[in-house]
């Protein structure tokens, strides 16, 4: 009897070391990247209810060793909302560079003409090389800035585009499309700024002097 028993607890203890072990691996799978099936997951707590022990927490295990960065994602990382005032200064100290014309305009549903175009503002880039990827990556700025210029026109459920004006070969709007900003340099925010036409009811792009707007071709601070 006393063998019986003696055997009887090697191997539960077999058992339950196997079980440890099995955990930790699922666990270093986790780390690497691999992913456990969940019907290891599910095995692994049947065999432990069988034998009458409390399982490890897996979860609290793989949070502990995987830490912020656990599990990965696939997805690429949302883009850095810009603000006015930071790209509004970045403009101001490419003093340099070329000012460039942007303007959006609201697009007909269907068959409907679009609507005309709204000079919204200026541009600059960094040795004014991306003026396309200044337009595009501050889009976002330059239409919350058309809808404070333009609350009549522009509403904030229309569908509208983005240009630029050329002036050389021929004067004119060019509309730009998203993909102007494929093969975009790191940090291409730092190298591009906007300055929006002054809104006094805002208060945006405005400088004062003595208490009066300071009426400049825009306010640009030069």
């Amino acid at each position: 009897m006393a063998q019986q028993q003696f055997s009887s607890q090697t191997l539960k203890m077999s058992r339950l070391l196997s079980l440890i072990v099995f955990s930790t691996l699922q666990t270093t799978n986790l780390v690497v990247g691999f992913a456990v099936h969940p019907l290891h997951e599910a095995g692994t707590r049947n065999s432990a209810k069988a034998l009458g022990v409390s399982p490890p927490s897996l979860l609290s295990t793989r949070l502990q060793m995987a830490g912020f960065g656990g599990g990965g994602d696939d997805k690429k990382k949302k883009k850095t909302k810009l603000k006015p005032k930071q790209q509004w200064d970045r403009y101001c100290n490419m003093k340099k560079e070329k000012r460039v014309r942007v303007a959006v305009r609201v697009l007909g549903d269907g068959e409907e003409t679009p609507g005309d175009w709204l000079e919204v503002g200026r541009v600059r880039s960094k040795d004014s090389a991306f003026t396309r990827m200044a337009v595009v990556r501050q889009k976002a700025i330059i239409a919350d800035h058309a809808r404070r210029l333009f609350p009549l026109q522009v509403k904030p459920k229309d569908n509208i585009e983005w240009a630029f004006w050329q002036e050389e070969p021929e004067e004119i709007w060019v509309v730009v499309e998203n993909s102007a900003l494929d093969g975009a340099p790191s940090g291409l925010e730092k190298q591009i700024g906007f300055e929006g036409r002054p809104d006094p009811a805002s208060g945006f792009y405005c400088l004062y002097n003595e208490g009066r707007l300071v009426d400049t071709d825009y306010t640009d601070k030069i």
